[in-house]
């Protein structure tokens, strides 16, 4: 059952069912998922890019696209060309999402 709804979250694209349904993988599914994990997030990240404007908090996109920490979604980030607005103290660290775009 579980692996049906991972199709399914894969062929219609919604990448909100495919990390829900990675975060809660029984048994040793979510290791399989890994293969399609770096191909889901690269697909949510162009959606997600597309509908946001002009920033978005680096902790959506850690909490939507299921990272660990906030390190490794940084890292994501600028592999993929994202642009981070340089922190400031005590607000949340930002995604300019306008910036980002342009490098789709």
């Amino acid at each position: 059952k579980h692996a049906l709804q991972v199709l399914s979250a894969c062929n219609l694209c919604n990448y909100y069912a495919f990390f829900r349904l990675y975060s809660s993988a029984p048994n040793m599914s979510g290791y399989i998922m890994d293969f399609l994990l770096t191909r889901q997030r690269c697909a949510a990240w162009r959606m997600i890019i597309k509908a946001y404007s002009p920033t978005l908090p680096l902790s959506f996109v850690q909490f939507t696209l299921a990272f660990a920490d906030e390190s490794s979604c940084e890292e994501f980030v600028e592999s993929v060309r994202g642009v981070l607005r340089p922190a400031e103290p005590g607000r949340p660290r930002l995604i300019d999402t306008h910036q980002s775009r342009s490098a789709l």
